[in-house]
């Protein structure tokens, strides 16, 4: 019976030690919980930078106009009237530990009364991929645009970008067109 005790508490201590060990593992892998509106004195400098290390997967020109549009659109963001219109761009950004913005997302209601989303943008620095983030960004804006009424909700990417295609493809989209540079997919929630 002593012998029996004994055996049951090592095997407990060995089965406490490899929970805490998994715990520790899991909490440092694990995507923090850090998405927040975007704000342009804090977040701007940072989505300029990585659209511009992302320009050719998130725009069909060359990146001097392309960076000139991504900037219209952020220019846009503080301005009361277009921020109240039911097709309002949204944007989202991932921040890491330090506060930096790291990876954003932007949607809106591309055509509200057919209940039409699309998701514009969505970029993660290289040195935060593979951690979760773009899929927990598309997951908030998959979210946000069905509670705007979304039934139909619209992403594009390059042929080329095979990561994102399956992320999109995981998430349900589908693809239902493509052409000699883009490939079209939808979400039909």
């Amino acid at each position: 019976m002593e012998l029996l005790k004994k055996k049951s508490f090592i095997l407990g201590a060995i089965v406490l030690v490899l929970g805490l060990l998994g715990s520790f593992y899991w909490w440092n892998g694990r995507v923090h919980d850090a998405l927040y509106p975007y704000n342009p004195k804090k977040d701007r400098a940072s989505l300029v930078q990585i659209f511009s290390q992302n320009w050719y997967f998130l725009d069909d020109r060359e990146l001097n106009e392309g960076l000139k549009s991504f900037e219209e659109w952020l220019d846009k963001v503080d301005d009361p009237v277009l921020a109240a219109r039911p097709d309002a761009m949204e944007w989202t950004v991932y921040r890491s530990d330090d506060g930096i913005a790291r990876a954003f997302i932007s949607y809106y209601m591309k055509q509200p009364d057919e209940k039409i989303g699309k998701i514009l943008y969505l970029a993660v620095n290289e040195q935060y991929r593979k951690q979760g983030i773009a899929r927990k960004l598309m997951t908030k804006a998959i979210d946000a645009l069905i509670k705007k009424g979304a039934k139909v909700i619209e992403i594009v990417t390059r042929i080329t970008n095979y990561p994102a295609q399956n992320l999109y493809k995981s998430l349900g989209f589908v693809q239902v067109g493509a052409d000699e540079t883009f490939v079209f997919l939808e979400l039909r929630p």
